[in-house]
């Protein structure tokens, strides 16, 4: 919870305007995130800006990133963390300056004789992060510090949370446990997707496509799932349990899979240096059939057994599973996609340009495509807005749409007048 929210404006001439309390606002909603918001008042050219909050965290283990640099010129930050008795955490500074120091460490005697550590950063002169062409993402490029827990002692207790990959993957397989074996619930789910007396056995792509479409999609908000029987009884489940529940079938079907976590390309990249569950937003599923690794994304309704959603292909994922912690690479780059465009204009002697667009795509053009078409008001409405977007004044006469909704691996076709 943030709370002593204090700012002021400096202007240019010395004169200081505070922030008025009465102009702080909540936004947002109780069940998810509450924001604190305000505008700074006074804001002109040449002018500094001074803020400071306190942040109590009750979520122990991770804490929210620490971000240093913003679109702005940071002269000056400070921030400090304060620990109780018992408690060791990490620390990971990424891209960080040439001024760059460690934190200073001083110990706290509270009233009741405990000793508390507090540990402050002080960086300065940090030059702003603006957007460029081709920045994925901000976050990969600003100096930052993630803080994680690492253990808590006293004299009972003797708790190691995360301090190297095996901790990680140990302690997600503990969650994960009742998603990994054979089960009776498993076999008789088996049952609709190929029935017992089928001789023709179970595909898993058939597994991929039931799990995709029969189980609905509900809110993510965090990767420790729900039991198995109540995602199996509700067939809902959020992205993490989707995949999940993908693995468990394959498994039960006969099929090697596992779970892998990744960061998705939005959430930024993962540090190997050290372990950090906030690095990671997403988990996968890697499907070893017939000497191939195939990467399988079940929670996004327009994803194909061949091809996941591109902002899945970071790079790099951890792979959860028996034994030693494994990091596991893949491409950064899915399959070729193509968009052809034939365009037949004509010029006719009042100025006017009149003609046609024939649009052809396949993959993640496709699959964006799709998406986008799902959404749409109309189909008129999806032309304007995501096919001719970018051409100013231009008035659509008739569309034609062969946008196969059934299969996903089929190209798409439109035809545009205007």
């Amino acid at each position: 919870r943030v709370s002593n929210i204090k700012a002021q404006t400096i202007l240019p001439d010395g004169r200081r305007i505070p922030l008025q309390q009465a102009d702080i606002f909540e936004e947002g909603d109780e069940e998810t995130w509450l924001y604190k918001v305000f505008t700074l008042p006074g804001v002109e050219e040449h002018c500094i800006i001074e803020y400071q909050y306190k942040y109590n965290d009750n979520s122990i283990a991770v804490l929210q990133p620490k971000y240093f640099q913003s679109r702005l010129y940071t002269e000056y930050c400070e921030f400090s963390m304060t620990l109780p008795q018992g408690f060791e955490y990490t620390a990971l500074p990424r891209n960080t300056p040439d001024n760059y120091s460690a934190p200073e460490a001083t110990e706290i005697l509270t009233p009741d004789r405990k000793t508390l550590k507090k540990y402050t950063w002080v960086v300065h002169d940090l030059e702003p992060i603006k957007d460029e062409p081709y920045m994925y993402n901000r976050e990969d490029h600003l100096f930052s510090i993630l803080i994680q827990m690492v253990s808590y002692r006293d004299q009972f207790n003797n708790i190691t949370f995360i301090k190297e990959w095996e901790d990680m993957n140990d302690l997600i397989l503990e969650e994960y446990d009742p998603y990994m074996g054979s089960s009776g619930l498993l076999k008789k789910l088996l049952t609709e997707v190929v029935p017992s007396d089928s001789t023709t056995g179970v595909e898993a792509r058939d597994l991929f496509l039931f799990v995709r479409d029969k189980i609905t999609l509900s809110e993510f908000k965090h990767f420790w799932p729900d039991p198995m029987y109540n995602v199996i009884k509700a067939k809902t489940a959020n992205r993490v349990e989707k995949n999940l529940l993908l693995m468990a079938l394959l498994r039960q079907a006969g099929f090697t899979a596992d779970p892998v976590l990744i960061s998705r390309r939005s959430n930024g990249k993962i540090s190997t240096l050290a372990p950090a569950l906030a690095d990671f937003n997403h988990l996968i599923v890697q499907l070893q059939q017939g000497g191939k690794s195939t990467l399988l994304d079940a929670s996004s309704a327009y994803s194909t057994f061949e091809l996941m959603p591109a902002d899945n292909y970071s790079g790099i994922g951890l792979l959860v599973a028996e034994g030693e912690a494994l990091l596991v690479s893949f491409p950064m780059d899915p399959a070729h996609s193509t968009r052809d465009v034939l365009t037949t204009c004509k010029l006719d002697e009042s100025g006017s340009l009149k003609g046609s667009f024939q649009i052809r795509s396949t993959a993640q053009f496709a699959y964006s495509l799709r998406r986008d078409f799902a959404d749409a008001k109309d189909e008129m409405t999806f032309a304007y807005d995501d096919i001719v977007d970018h051409i100013p004044g231009i008035i659509v006469d008739s569309v034609r749409f062969d946008m196969n909704m059934d299969d996903f691996d089929a190209v798409t076709k439109l035809n545009i007048k205007g």
